[in-house]
């Protein structure tokens, strides 16, 4: 499949992926990118048939203890659970993986975190790459230290250190991102996907994630579309 917007933005990660690949892994957010690049990933493999019938699809979502809000694995087990309804598939989504750490520093990188549970994917699920759902904020910034750049390069999965096939929304934004919702009637979807990383019942419309969903999306998590000024 081919992800398209009403401009001239393209991308053609899911009809390029290598055919030769047998266990995907995906780290699960719970929130807009993570969650559409699992929606898609199932699409893909289904419209590749019997060939790819033995393909699965290997979660992981990792929370941090030291704050409040430790739910989210569960937001990450509701969109799971969503895609596979949709499909109408068990076989091809594994259970979630969930594994818990303590980010006590503010210098300290939760890739860090997941860097041994992605490794872990791949050495007892033999994953060929973990995922990751990463954007360009509105602005066109990347936030991967210049891995969005080289998005469209041309490198096979053999090489660890390329990272084509890592990130497939490395080159958009959220609004493509909106725009695929909107296209694929995927509001069931945006509905549980949780986007705010404040430890707060509701949105706090101040985290960047909060003011990237509502640029792109017009609304904040659980669909409040009011904005409060300060």
């Amino acid at each position: 499949m081919i992800l398209k917007d009403d401009g001239e933005t393209t991308v053609d990660y899911f009809s390029k992926f290598p055919s030769n690949i047998e266990n995907i892994g995906l780290s699960l957010s719970g929130g807009m990118d993570s969650a559409l690049i699992l929606w898609c990933l199932v699409e893909m493999i289904k419209c590749r048939g019997d060939y790819w019938r033995d393909v699965k699809i290997w979660c992981m979502h990792g929370y941090d203890t030291h704050r409040t809000k430790t739910h989210s694995y569960e937001t990450a087990q509701n969109v799971l659970d969503w895609v596979k309804w949709y499909h109408r598939d068990t076989t091809i989504i594994q259970p979630l993986h969930v594994f818990a750490y303590n980010k006590t520093r503010s210098d300290q990188s939760k890739m860090q975190f997941h860097k041994p549970n992605e490794e872990y994917l791949k050495r007892r699920r033999k994953c060929d790459v973990v995922i990751t759902g990463i954007t360009q904020d509105h602005t066109g910034h990347g936030r991967t230290n210049n891995q969005t750049n080289a998005y469209f390069s041309n490198q096979d999965l053999a090489d660890e250190t390329k990272i084509s096939w890592r990130y497939p929304f490395g080159a958009v934004n959220k609004e493509f991102i909106a725009h695929q919702y909107k296209h694929y009637e995927l509001h069931g979807l945006k509905a549980i996907t949780v986007s705010c990383t404040a430890d707060s019942k509701t949105p706090c419309q101040k985290c960047f994630w909060c003011q990237e969903r509502f640029w792109a999306f017009g609304d904040y998590d659980g669909g409040q579309k009011k904005r409060i000024v300060l």
